[in-house]
């Protein structure tokens, strides 16, 4: 790709249809130049499965990965008939003891005003940032600000927790 003409004809597309092939190279690529500056890669996935016990298919659970010493939830649900039983704590509990197994110190996730604030506030989260501003066409960094985006529910700024020690008795 070094030659300029080259790099001009590049076609740049967007598409919700993800080939697992196209994303690995995204994935690798960034690992790769990570590992060159850094000296380490420590990327993994991280699931908590909740299951029916009946048909042992799965209704809910969160969904993340850990690196950098961090966990990062993309995902957490669990249906409503599952809610307000501890079911939601102890899927998060689990995840934030994987993750110091793995020896991440915190654990970071962003969900929107509608999703379950109590939840989160309940488990010891702090808001890092949730005010309103408008598009700009700059990238964002992570938790930098929150955005709204014609009556949508707000996003929240990017959720920190610290990962507790285990206390010892």
């Amino acid at each position: 790709m070094a030659d300029d003409n080259a790099k001009a004809d590049l076609e740049i597309t967007v598409t919700d249809e993800l080939a697992p092939a196209d994303v690995a190279v995204i994935i690798d690529g960034l690992g790769a130049y990570d590992f060159s500056r850094i000296g380490y890669r420590d990327f993994r996935r991280l699931a908590v499965f909740v299951r029916n016990p009946q048909t042992g298919k799965v209704v809910g659970g969160l969904y993340g990965r850990s690196e950098f010493g961090l966990v990062y939830v993309d995902w957490l649900f669990l249906p409503e008939d599952l809610r307000g039983a501890g079911i939601g704590s102890r899927v998060l509990a689990m995840a934030e003891e994987e993750g110091r197994r793995r020896g991440c110190t915190r654990i970071s996730l962003t969900t929107l005003s509608v999703e379950a604030p109590g939840f989160y506030k309940k488990q010891g989260s702090n808001r890092a940032d949730d005010r309103l501003r408008p598009t700009r066409p700059q990238a964002l960094s992570h938790d930098e600000e929150a955005l709204t985006h014609r009556g949508a529910p707000k996003i929240r700024g990017e959720r920190r927790l610290a990962i507790p020690s285990p206390t010892t008795s």
